[in-house]
């Protein structure tokens, strides 16, 4: 602990307060979420600082009167962390992760966290939809040159949901995402040679052609295929269709590609949002074997939610603000073949079933550090897989949603009757 920033905020008579975050309504063509952006979160909270700006968020929303909120200036999170991993499927009004921390501290932080949270998770719920259900090699991450500065993140919550590779290769060297490589021009062997010595890993080298597979994008396909050998890389050759008429372009490459010999080369072409190209993928009869996608941009104009805040305990008594409509009381996720349970922290846990919210930080010190996304991604597809089946077994059923305890659903329907609860913490 940061034993200067602790007494501190001793000294200032702050109690500590948990807020809850979790998405109390979710879209009923997709109604569950992937979660993402936990590892920028932990790196966020071991950087926090309360600074200026932050003490007049304090003064603005009446958390801390003027001087009360200067003298915690320069204060560093001290608090704990519960959180799901990283690729968890998760359903309606479950948390993502819940915060306790002294209450300045505390209200900067969630506002903070509640914006990468909400924005990665999104980005990999919208993912799900775009990338391919079997085929491993069908989706890969194209940033449009425009693309904001959070690129990176997206990339990395793009292959959580299932995303094969990034031609992004600043964010693949900064995580360890696999990459993609696109050639163009005359300098083809030798921008090959110089991406597969970056040191990340390269899955796919793309060759672009213009208008068909000619005689010149042979001879391209072939250098860069000769490279790749030489290089001893596992990355895979193909070449990359952009442009409109995809589709008969596409049978024109292959026959093209066939006849000079070149049969494991895949047609790659970019997929926009509307889904055209990517329906005319999925197609078997036609021959393209992969998509390249803008998985931020795409994932972003699709349906979303709203993901929220929510202060749920102030001196060990659960609160809750009406007009949000999530649960009150910090909770815990329990999971097992029958479902979800959504529970009280400090529930026992039923049999057969698994904890879903971990600790990761204890008194301001991170408990795990990242985990890699080929982690992520695998805990994405598992779950997946598990709701798919509760989903078919109930035949018709509402959409899927935690069953709640009965102390959960009493803290509920006592917070519905508008019975007292917790005050608000005093100004310090």
């Amino acid at each position: 602990m940061d034993d200067v920033s602790a007494m501190r905020l001793r000294r200032a008579g702050t109690a500590p307060v948990t807020y809850s975050l979790s998405v109390p309504r979710l879209p009923e063509r997709r109604p569950f979420l992937i979660a993402a952006g936990l590892d920028e979160c932990l790196r966020h909270l071991q950087d926090f600082r309360l600074d200026a700006h932050h003490c007049d968020m304090l003064v603005e929303a009446g958390v801390c009167a003027r001087k009360s909120a200067s003298s915690l200036r320069g204060v560093r999170f001290t608090g704990d962390v519960r959180a799901v991993p990283e690729g968890r499927v998760l359903l309606v009004n479950e948390p993502l992760l819940e915060l306790t921390a002294p209450f300045p501290v505390a209200y900067v932080v969630q506002r903070e966290i509640l914006q990468i949270l909400s924005r990665q998770s999104r980005i990999a719920s919208g993912a799900v939809a775009l990338a391919p259900e079997a085929d491993e090699g069908g989706a890969m991450d194209l940033p449009s040159m425009d693309r904001e500065g959070e690129a990176a993140l997206g990339a990395r919550s793009a292959l959580i949901a299932g995303f094969t590779a990034t031609s992004d290769l600043a964010a693949a060297e900064r995580f360890g995402l696999p990459g993609l490589g696109l050639i163009s021009g005359e300098r083809c062997a030798a921008d090959v040679r110089r991406l597969l010595s970056r040191g990340e890993e390269v899955v796919a080298v793309l060759v672009e052609v213009d208008g068909g597979v000619d005689a010149k994008a042979v001879q391209d396909v072939r250098k860069a295929m000769a490279e790749v050998r030489a290089a001893r890389a596992p990355a895979r050759v193909g070449i990359r269709l952009s442009g409109a008429d995809q589709v008969p372009r596409a049978f024109r490459s292959r026959r093209a590609l066939d006849r000079a010999g070149l049969r494991n080369v895949r047609i790659y072409a970019d997929a926009r949002a509307d889904g055209q190209a990517a329906d005319a993928s999925r197609a078997s009869a036609v021959p393209i074997e992969g998509r390249l996608i803008d998985a931020v941009r795409a994932a972003l104009a699709g349906d979303g939610f709203e993901m929220v805040s929510q202060l749920v305990d102030q001196h060990g008594v659960a609160a809750r603000k009406p007009k949000t409509g999530t649960l009150p009381a910090s909770k815990q996720i329990f999971r097992g073949e029958r479902g979800d349970f959504l529970v009280v922290r400090g529930e026992r846990c039923p049999a057969g079933h698994t904890a879903l919210l971990e600790a990761v930080v204890l008194a301001g010190h991170p408990l795990k550090s990242g985990q890699p996304v080929s982690s992520a991604r695998a805990r994405c597809r598992t779950d997946l897989l598990g709701l798919r089946r509760r989903v078919l077994a109930a035949d018709g059923a509402p959409p899927p949603a935690p069953k709640l305890s009965p102390r959960l659903r009493e803290l509920r329907d006592r917070a519905a009757r508008n019975a007292p609860s917790a005050h608000r913490p005093a100004w310090i």
